[in-house]
């Protein structure tokens, strides 16, 4: 498998780059966040933010911890990474995976917090 580039069981057409991934996949999340706990957005704060964190991922800033909001969600890890709160599994030295879900996120919180305020 090449690098940056998730398993193809994770989704259905596969992008060819890991940021191609992270957006789809962070899409999928905001979208499921959007409907789960409307306003989320506004509880992130950006300085803290990481998806690498358990606490300062989307989820942890949103329910307290990472395992947390996967249960508030009814989603196990696989549909964690399917949403693009976590990197796939296999995946976790993947350094430009995380990059490209972290930027993901913040794209998704910074380019719809205007709107939604």
């Amino acid at each position: 498998m090449r690098a940056g580039r998730p398993p193809a069981a994770i989704i259905a057409a596969p992008p060819r780059t890991a940021v191609e991934w992270a957006a789809q996949a962070v899409a999928r999340g905001a979208a499921v966040m959007d409907q789960a706990k409307p306003g989320w957005r506004k509880r992130i704060n950006l300085e803290a933010f990481s998806v690498a964190s358990v606490r300062a991922c989307v989820l942890g800033q949103n329910y307290g911890s990472f395992n947390a909001g996967m249960e508030a969600l009814g989603i196990g890890r696989t549909g964690a990474a399917e949403h693009g709160f976590i990197w796939p599994p296999g995946q976790v030295d993947n350094d430009e995976l995380i990059r490209a879900l972290d930027e993901a996120w913040r794209f998704q919180i910074t380019g719809k917090r205007a709107v939604t305020t």
